[in-house]
């Protein structure tokens, strides 16, 4: 069994993916990897990844969420991190990528960034 669980639901017509568990070498990469293909497709314009539940992410999953950073942007899709905890919060401060992510305290004020966008 994987040790990362997504749930995907909209706000005010934004699509959520919300991680539960842990991003780590392995299957949760790819778990998120292809949750976020489900959108590349699409019509999606904006999407906010949800990280309140997710509780240790390790180097590929740090290497997992550039990617999806990258992916989307070439694909023309912004997204927004919301709930992001003190732990990898500071993980990213060290590896300088705070700078690259759009970080929020919710989910609420993600989907409102992106709908002023």
């Amino acid at each position: 069994m994987s040790e990362l669980r997504i749930t995907h639901y909209v706000v005010d017509d934004i699509p959520v993916i919300s991680l539960e568990g842990k991003i780590t070498i392995g299957e949760g990469p790819l778990i998120l990897r292809e949750a976020i293909a489900k959108h590349l497709s699409g019509e999606t314009k904006a999407l906010v990844i949800e990280l309140r539940e997710c509780r240790y992410v390790d180097s590929s999953g740090i290497c997992e969420l550039v990617n999806t950073f990258t992916t989307t942007n070439r694909k023309g899709i912004r997204v927004a991190y919301a709930d992001v905890g003190a732990k990898l919060l500071d993980l990213l401060k060290i590896t300088k990528l705070l700078t690259l992510f759009d970080i929020y305290d919710s989910v609420h004020e993600a989907v409102q960034s992106l709908k002023e966008a």
